[in-house]
């Protein structure tokens, strides 16, 4: 047999095998680069970073999955300083949920430390819509093939609207569209996630026979994420307004 053709039964027997499974679950484990923008800044903010840096070493995250829905979530660790900073800084404390057939992504609020939001006060959801922008590179991420995606979000600070790109590797011989901190939507598992010096690596895949289920969230009052940027926009300046008086 030609290597073309054993190559091409190696493919499809391997799509098969993944689409027998019914469930699975993906670990993460998170990896910072230098923000060279923040070594301009602060002495100070040069020593947080290095310190979130030595505590993401200590962070997993477990992404649950089945056919329609996911759910992707901290493992517990012990949190001592540089880990609640990690957690802090590649914000991923939330519990997030997706669901395909929806089209929806949905976490709940954290309690703010200025006192901005409460905890479950909100239930925030995302569109998965089709913004995706897809390329032909391809890298290799441990012996799965894997093609780059872009896309760019904005959301709400103190100092306005801004916007930044998320850099997705998805692998279409893993079939689920499911990824790390509810980004959904290619045609494969997102195995590797960069948002701005956090990146998200998959180093575990176990593939399962039965379903896992998964139950969404239904505490806090239902908004979708552009309404809740506009709270939190509203929230901010009140709070500025209250500490320059």
């Amino acid at each position: 047999m030609g290597t073309k053709k054993i190559l091409l039964l190696f493919l499809l027997n391997t799509l098969i095998l993944f689409s027998q499974n019914k469930s699975g679950e993906v670990v993460y484990k998170v990896v910072f680069s230098q923000d060279s923008t923040l070594q301009k800044k602060s002495d100070r903010l040069n020593q947080l970073q290095q310190q979130a840096a030595n505590g993401s070493s200590k962070i997993r995250l477990d992404l649950i999955f089945n056919k329609e829905f996911s759910q992707f979530s901290l493992q517990k660790s012990i949190e001592d300083n540089d880990v609640k900073l990690a957690i802090a800084w590649a914000n991923c404390s939330n519990t997030i949920y997706c669901d395909l057939k929806a089209k929806k992504s949905y976490y709940n609020t954290e309690s703010n430390s200025m006192g901005i939001v409460k905890k479950d006060e909100f239930l925030i959801y995302n569109e998965l819509g089709n913004d995706w922008v897809e390329s032909t590179e391809t890298k290799k991420i441990d012996t799965f093939d894997c093609y780059k995606a872009t896309k760019i979000i904005e959301f709400s600070t103190e100092k306005g609207i801004q916007k930044k790109e998320i850099i997705a590797w998805y692998c279409p011989k893993i079939p689920y569209s499911f990824g790390p901190k509810g980004y959904c939507g290619l045609p494969g598992m997102i195995l590797e996630l960069t948002d701005k010096n956090v990146t998200f690596i998959a180093e575990k895949i176990i593939l399962k026979d039965d379903n896992i289920e998964i139950k969404m969230p239904k505490k806090g009052k239902l908004i979708s994420n552009s309404e809740y940027q506009t709270i939190l926009k509203s929230r901010f300046e009140e709070a500025k307004k209250s500490v320059e008086k």
